[in-house]
Protein backbone atom coordinates (compact mmCIF):
# COMPACT_ATOMS: atom_id res chain seq x y z
CA UNK A 1 0.00 0.00 0.00
CA UNK A 2 2.99 2.29 0.18
CA UNK A 3 2.71 3.32 -3.48
CA UNK A 4 -0.99 4.27 -3.48
CA UNK A 5 -2.44 7.39 -1.93
CA UNK A 6 -5.47 7.26 0.35
CA UNK A 7 -7.60 8.70 -2.48
CA UNK A 8 -6.41 5.97 -4.85
CA UNK A 9 -7.22 3.31 -2.25
CA UNK A 10 -10.71 4.78 -1.78
CA UNK A 11 -11.19 4.66 -5.55
CA UNK A 12 -10.18 1.00 -5.58
CA UNK A 13 -12.63 0.18 -2.79
CA UNK A 14 -15.37 1.97 -4.71
CA UNK A 15 -14.56 0.12 -7.94
CA UNK A 16 -14.51 -3.26 -6.20
CA UNK A 17 -17.89 -2.54 -4.65
CA UNK A 18 -19.36 -2.08 -8.15
CA UNK A 19 -17.80 -5.22 -9.70
CA UNK A 20 -19.74 -8.28 -10.75
CA UNK A 21 -18.23 -11.78 -10.94
CA UNK A 22 -16.77 -11.27 -14.42
CA UNK A 23 -15.14 -7.99 -13.39
CA UNK A 24 -13.71 -9.62 -10.25
CA UNK A 25 -12.28 -12.49 -12.32
CA UNK A 26 -10.58 -9.93 -14.57
CA UNK A 27 -9.22 -8.06 -11.53
CA UNK A 28 -7.84 -11.32 -10.11
CA UNK A 29 -6.11 -12.04 -13.42
CA UNK A 30 -4.52 -8.57 -13.40
CA UNK A 31 -3.42 -9.12 -9.78
CA UNK A 32 -1.79 -12.45 -10.69
CA UNK A 33 0.07 -10.93 -13.63
CA UNK A 34 1.40 -8.08 -11.47
CA UNK A 35 2.36 -10.46 -8.64
CA UNK A 36 4.36 -12.67 -11.02
CA UNK A 37 6.15 -9.60 -12.37
CA UNK A 38 7.09 -8.42 -8.87
CA UNK A 39 8.38 -11.90 -7.94
CA UNK A 40 10.45 -12.05 -11.14
CA UNK A 41 11.91 -8.60 -10.44
CA UNK A 42 12.84 -9.67 -6.91
CA UNK A 43 14.41 -12.93 -8.13
CA UNK A 44 16.50 -11.04 -10.71
CA UNK A 45 18.35 -9.32 -7.85
CA UNK A 46 20.00 -12.61 -6.86
CA UNK A 47 22.52 -15.01 -8.40
CA UNK A 48 23.44 -18.61 -7.69
CA UNK A 49 26.06 -18.68 -4.94
CA UNK A 50 24.83 -15.50 -3.23
CA UNK A 51 24.65 -15.59 0.56
CA UNK A 52 21.20 -14.52 1.79
CA UNK A 53 19.26 -14.36 5.01
CA UNK A 54 15.55 -14.85 5.78
CA UNK A 55 13.34 -15.36 8.82
CA UNK A 56 12.03 -18.85 9.55
CA UNK A 57 11.01 -20.79 12.64
CA UNK A 58 11.60 -17.79 14.86
CA UNK A 59 15.18 -17.11 13.81
CA UNK A 60 17.21 -15.74 10.93
CA UNK A 61 18.58 -18.35 8.54
CA UNK A 62 21.78 -17.67 6.60
CA UNK A 63 21.83 -19.66 3.38
CA UNK A 64 23.43 -19.98 -0.04
CA UNK A 65 21.35 -19.75 -3.22
CA UNK A 66 21.47 -22.99 -5.23
CA UNK A 67 18.75 -22.43 -7.84
CA UNK A 68 16.48 -19.60 -8.96
CA UNK A 69 13.03 -20.63 -10.19
CA UNK A 70 10.18 -18.49 -11.53
CA UNK A 71 8.40 -18.17 -8.18
CA UNK A 72 10.89 -19.39 -5.59
CA UNK A 73 14.59 -19.50 -4.81
CA UNK A 74 16.14 -22.75 -3.59
CA UNK A 75 18.64 -22.16 -0.80
CA UNK A 76 20.73 -24.34 1.50
CA UNK A 77 21.09 -23.38 5.16
CA UNK A 78 24.78 -22.78 5.83
CA UNK A 79 24.53 -24.12 9.40
CA UNK A 80 22.41 -27.26 8.94
CA UNK A 81 22.57 -27.95 5.17
CA UNK A 82 18.76 -28.01 5.15
CA UNK A 83 17.22 -26.98 1.82
CA UNK A 84 14.54 -24.30 1.71
CA UNK A 85 12.27 -23.03 -1.06
CA UNK A 86 11.74 -19.31 -0.39
CA UNK A 87 9.93 -16.50 -2.16
CA UNK A 88 12.58 -14.00 -3.30
CA UNK A 89 10.68 -11.19 -1.56
CA UNK A 90 11.65 -12.75 1.81
CA UNK A 91 15.39 -12.88 1.02
CA UNK A 92 18.00 -10.27 1.92
CA UNK A 93 21.44 -10.31 0.34
CA UNK A 94 24.26 -10.71 2.88
CA UNK A 95 27.29 -10.57 0.60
Amino acid sequence: MANLSQNEMKSLYSLFAKMDREDLDHAVNLHNIRSRKIIAENAAKFSIGDIVTFAAKGSNIIATIEKINRKTVKVRDNATSMRWSVSPSFLTLVS
